[in-house]
């Protein structure tokens, strides 16, 4: 799971150097996933 939300940041052009911020950006990126995925649902 680590290694495709690191992939994802890499695509994105994300760098996160600690662990931390590898966190809070995959708490963000979750959470963007799970809105998108409302919205999707409401087409």
């Amino acid at each position: 799971m680590i290694a495709a939300v690191l992939q994802v940041f890499s695509q994105k052009g994300y760098a996160a150097s600690t662990a931390t911020d590898i966190a809070r950006e995959a708490d963000f990126s979750f959470l963007m996933a799970e809105i998108y995925r409302k919205d999707l649902s409401t087409i």
